[in-house]
């Protein structure tokens, strides 16, 4: 069964090298995923920082709880606008 990948996860990928300042390569053993995974972690907090909201689920907290309450908001107005 593959695991499920929490968003807390995917920022702790990226904090591993944008913060703490790992190599990609020890932030790829010290998480036990593969290169490709870390890097689109780090691209996609990158682009969050400069205003980009992401598609997938967001990395940063403040770009996370604006996603949710967009998918209330569009919830609430499917049920207000259903015919």
């Amino acid at each position: 069964m593959p695991r499920r990948i929490t968003s807390e996860f995917k920022r702790e990928c990226a904090d591993l090298a944008l913060v703490h300042g790992y190599k990609h390569k020890g932030a790829v053993e010290a998480m036990g995923v593969d290169l490709s995974s870390i890097q689109r972690r780090v691209s996609q907090y990158k682009n969050e920082q400069q205003g980009v909201t992401p598609k997938a689920m967001a990395l940063k907290s403040e770009k996370l709880r604006i996603q949710q309450f967009e998918q209330k908001l569009l919830k609430s107005a499917k049920h207000v606008f259903q015919v």
